[in-house]
Order: structure tokens, then sequence, then C-alpha cells
């Protein structure tokens, strides 16, 4: 598992941003294929962190999602 932390911490946007974050398949788990990946949003007044709706690109090794703040 990776975390990434993005601040600062409350921006918000006026549209929806992309994040995309790489992934290195030969680091996956035994048994994990790049479509188990996810990416989860967690705040610290929030309990638990949600799953967002992510892409996985397998050709450039990238799983994105859109946020509108962070």
């Amino acid at each position: 598992m990776s975390l990434y932390k993005l601040e600062p911490e409350g921006l918000a946007f006026k549209k929806p941003v992309i994040v995309e974050m790489p992934y290195n398949a030969k680091k996956l788990p035994a048994g994990t294929g790049p479509y188990d990946l996810q990416v989860r949003y967690w705040l610290k007044r929030e309990m638990p962190n949600r799953q967002l709706n992510s892409k996985v690109d397998t050709m450039r090794k990238v799983v994105s999602t859109e946020l509108m703040a962070f």
C-alpha cells in the first residue's frame, strides 16, 4: 500500500482535477492485479476512509481518480 498526502489540505477546485498515481506491477502482492488497485480518500475528521471511483491504465501503469478538493 502506498499513501500520498495531497496539500494544502482544504484546497478546492472549480472543476474536477484528475490525480494520477503510478504503480509498479512487479511490486504488487501475490494474487493482486492492477485492477485490484483503488484510490481511497481519508480526512482526519472522517472515519473510515472512502473508496473513490478509480480508473487503472495498465499501459501507463497509473491509477487515477477525479477530485474536487483535498
